[in-house]
């Protein structure tokens, strides 16, 4: 049966499931969707599950009997049916699998044989595995990423339990390997994730202590920086992490509880958020897909093995409205100024020629408080709203602001020069162009020439153009008038 509920919490633990209404609440920005879709076809733990454009594929892992397998089940979210395709070629868990391509990449991971380095692919459009060469060397709980056309294996332990800190980076258009710069803090269960072209690894162990450090890795230049510390040591083992809207968020689970934290890149801080649950599930695996979070299978209770999978949908409250817009005329231009709206990731402008409206767009994602319309006639009367934007849609209309542009009032003046020979020169100018004469004339450095650019009677010439030397000057007369 369908179970759908809505709750407005700051996050919803993705390795939580709801059974029922009576839930914590909290004031919130966010409002978060759990609907529970149709049931895998096989109960599974310590697995991964992978989204491609358009389907998730549930792979790998133990089953109730606690034996490894090698089946893949594939969902389409469009018919919210399961199916059984190809096997792996090697049954394992505790692995590390990503998309790119076409294809899905599995590597590493324990196998009933141990933990192992090797690798395989899996072609969607022929529903084929093969294998690829082998990671440098062998790796468990690790993670996997995809950054500008390579993925990065990071994290995880050897075959001697040692935590490993070495990066390695499989290219798909070579297949072949490289080792990059090391992890600063050597991860066991830790967790990565790529926004834009950096890594982040957070949480897992480091020489057995919890691990709170941020670690970013840029992919351009090879180094790594720390980023703002986690505000809980229990993101490890039981923990999940998604990135959804250009946030991270990463959820615990242990003996101690199950919590969530959220990672936004522009603060460089994390958020500690409610929990929200009833019963908790450990060892499922999640992805995302149409930026909706998945979490498919593990075990309630360290116990009874699930097929559940769940769809997570993140969308936020709608923004405020802006205030305090104000409308600054100009010479054929206006300029808008609001106040910032906290939730908002854009802004709109609207605008009329009537107050109340009917207004239209003139402005889209604007990401500033300020705006400069200059699609406008002077001596016209405009009436502006703006709007705030985000994922979940646009706010009411700020308050209306009006102005009109104007062609600033230039005065002119009538230059009437005396040369020694009685000749009068007469020229119509700027006040500007007047005092900048005038200037010319009282300096007792500079050239002795002045150079008056005349714009009537140009006839077939190219300019017009009056010298006057000063020594030749033996007065003017300025007339000045309001243009």
């Amino acid at each position: 049966m369908n179970k759908k509920l809505v709750k407005n919490f700051v996050f919803v633990g993705l390795i939580a499931l709801i059974v029922c209404a009576n839930m914590l609440t909290a004031i919130a920005t966010e409002t978060y969707t759990w609907e529970q879709k149709a049931s895998m076809r096989t109960a599974r733990y310590r697995h991964c599950l992978v989204a491609t454009n358009d389907s998730l594929y549930a792979i790998g892992g133990a089953n109730p009997t606690f034996v490894i397998t090698n089946s893949v089940e594939k969902y389409d979210p469009n018919t919210n049916a399961w199916e059984t395709v190809a096997d792996m070629l090697i049954p394992r868990m505790y692995f590390g699998a990503t998309f790119y391509d076409g294809k899905i990449y599995i590597f590493g991971g324990g196998t009933s044989d141990g933990r192992t380095n090797k690798a395989e692919s899996y072609d969607i459009s022929t529903n084929i595995w093969s294998s690829i060469p082998a990671m440098p060397r062998i790796r468990t709980n690790l993670k996997s990423v995809v950054v500008n056309d390579k993925i990065y294996i990071l994290g995880g332990e050897d075959g001697t339990g040692t935590n490993l800190s070495e990066v390695d980076v499989y290219n798909p258009s070579s297949d072949t390997w490289e080792t990059v710069t090391n992890l600063p803090n050597a991860r066991n269960q830790g967790l990565f994730e790529a926004i834009g072209n950096k890594i982040y690894a957070f949480g897992g162990l480091t020489d057995g202590t919890y691990n709170k450090i941020v670690d970013v890795y840029d992919t351009e230049t090879g180094t790594w920086s720390i980023a703002g510390s986690m505000l809980n040591t229990k993101h490890y083992e039981y923990h999940h992490s998604a990135v959804v809207n250009g946030k991270i968020y990463s959820m615990f689970d242990d003996d101690a509880g199950i919590g969530t934290e959220v990672y936004d890149p522009s603060t460089d801080e994390w958020s500690l958020v409610e929990n929200f649950y009833v019963n908790q599930y450990n060892n499922t695996a999640s992805a995302v897909l149409t930026n909706k979070i998945f979490i498919c299978g593990g075990r309630y209770l360290s116990a009874d093995f699930k097929k559940d999978l769940f769809e997570i949908t993140i969308s936020h409250a709608l923004p405020l409205s802006p205030t305090n817009l104000t409308a600054t005329p100009g010479d054929a231009q206006v300029l808008l100024n609001w106040d910032l709206v906290t939730d908002a990731d854009s802004y709109t402008v609207k605008r009329a020629t009537t107050a109340g409206g009917p207004y239209t767009v003139i402005a889209e994602n604007i990401t500033e408080t300020s705006y400069l319309d200059t699609t406008i006639v002077n001596g016209t009367t405009y009436y502006y709203v703006v709007t705030a934007v985000n994922t979940s849609g646009e706010s009411n209309p700020s308050n209306e602001a009006s102005a009109t542009p104007i062609a600033p009032i230039v005065n002119r003046a009538l230059l009437n020069i005396t040369m020694q020979d009685s000749l009068i020169k007469e020229y119509d100018l700027s006040m500007n162009q007047v005092n900048s004469f005038i200037d010319w004339y009282n300096s007792s450095t500079g050239s002795e020439l002045y150079t008056v650019e005349k714009f009537a009677n140009i006839g077939p010439f190219l300019s017009r153009k009056d010298y006057l030397v000063k020594g030749k000057i033996v007065c003017f007369e300025v007339m000045e008038y309001i243009n």
